[in-house]
């Protein structure tokens, strides 16, 4: 079974900007990336009585779990290619894969991805900077009285 992430709320911005959402990669030789993010509306009835209609991708609404035993899906990634003008560009769309039998009415609880908190992720440790001893200048900035 694969549940795929569909939704209508799709960005494409410079790459030096994030933005929330899901990475789904850089086109363009890396000028742009695209992001996606949830997009479920529920039926819902307007001031004016009009109902909305819903769009609803289960994707998103698929509960998470740090625990591998009571996960029964994975996150996962399905690589697609596509044209823009001759350019031949590819993106990661979401997907979520059962990892294990899944029966029918059986909550689907995928494996929760681990992401390291920024703050606890020591920064790479900066070489020491090496230099030749430079030889010292005698009586810089001293003038040197002349005797006769």
């Amino acid at each position: 079974m694969k549940i795929v992430g569909l939704s209508t709320n799709i960005s494409v911005c410079s790459s030096a900007k994030e933005v929330a959402g899901l990475c789904l990669g850089s086109c363009l030789e890396g000028k742009v990336k695209v992001y996606i993010k949830s997009s479920n509306s529920f039926p819902k009835k307007s001031s004016s009585g009009v109902v909305c209609t819903p769009f609803v991708a289960k994707y998103w609404e698929i509960s998470a779990n740090a625990d591998a035993r009571q996960a029964n899906c994975e996150h996962t990634k399905l690589p697609i290619t596509f044209k823009v003008g001759k350019s031949s560009e590819s993106l990661q769309l979401p997907v979520i894969t059962n990892t294990k039998p899944v029966c029918d009415e059986q909550e689907l609880v995928v494996l929760k991805e681990h992401v390291p908190d920024a703050a606890a992720v020591e920064p790479v440790a900066k070489k020491p900077r090496v230099s030749a001893a430079k030889p010292k200048a005698k009586n810089k900035g001293k003038a040197k009285a002349k005797s006769k």
